[in-house]
């Protein structure tokens, strides 16, 4: 008998953690608690608005000049095989962490624009750049004024991806949100002075099929709160 209530509770705290989690979002980065995990813990949210330095975001298209600031940044291969990137900056600065905290978990949270979502699946993983580029200035090929890219579509390192993510495209019509769990250690660095030049969203599959996911920039206006943010537990 105790076999019996042991195997049905068992039973019964996976069904409870598979109706938590969004069937449409794979999470494949570093997984982590959806906010503060108990006491001594503590909550930061990045979410800039347009025109201040607490970050910023745009996207880099393959065929495109400079996309500048934009409501919604699109991620994927387009029909017309233009291919699209995403980047975002967080200035770990302006976060309002105390100076000796330790990152627990670092959190990018991206709204999606459904009406421009293809309806394929679509994987892509998040990567740290690895040179500075402005918001208004940046395409496929330049940086920002001064000068292009090593690697034309931004320069990041590829052998360290920071987190990443699978998506239905036409279920992200039922997902309030995409959360992508960063590597906690890296975000530490940057917190702790290593210089930090952002992130750039790659989709795993560049060629081929089209397949696209469209996100609310900074830009979007008609609902703030959908912007992109960082949300940082640390202790």
């Amino acid at each position: 008998m105790k076999k019996k209530i042991v195997l049905w509770l068992s039973l019964s705290l996976v069904l409870f953690s598979a109706c938590r989690r969004p069937a449409n979002v794979v999470q494949v980065g570093p997984p982590g608690p959806q906010g503060p995990a108990g006491s001594g813990y503590a909550e930061a949210v990045i979410q800039p608005v347009p025109g201040e330095s607490r970050g910023r975001g745009t996207m880099i298209c393959s065929s495109r000049g400079k996309q500048g600031r934009l409501p919604s940044l699109s991620l994927g291969l387009e029909k017309n095989g233009n291919i699209n990137r995403l980047l975002f900056y967080f200035d770990l600065a302006q976060a309002g962490l105390p100076a000796q905290a330790t990152i627990l978990h670092a959190i990018l949270i991206l709204y999606p624009n459904t009406t421009f979502c293809g309806p394929g699946r679509i994987t892509a993983h998040v990567y740290p750049v690895t040179k500075a580029w402005t918001e208004e200035d940046a395409t496929w090929i330049y940086a920002d004024l001064a000068g292009r890219w090593d690697n034309d579509g931004g320069d990041y390192l590829a052998a360290l991806p920071l987190g990443g993510f699978t998506a239905e495209g036409m279920n992200l019509q039922t997902a309030p949100c995409l959360e992508v769990h960063l590597d906690p250690t890296t975000v530490q660095n940057w917190f702790n002075g290593y210089p930090n030049y952002g992130l750039l969203i790659k989709a795993d599959m560049e060629a081929g099929g089209s397949n696209m996911v469209t996100f609310f920039g900074r830009e979007y206006s008609l609902n703030p709160s959908k912007r992109p943010q960082l949300k940082i537990i640390y202790k």
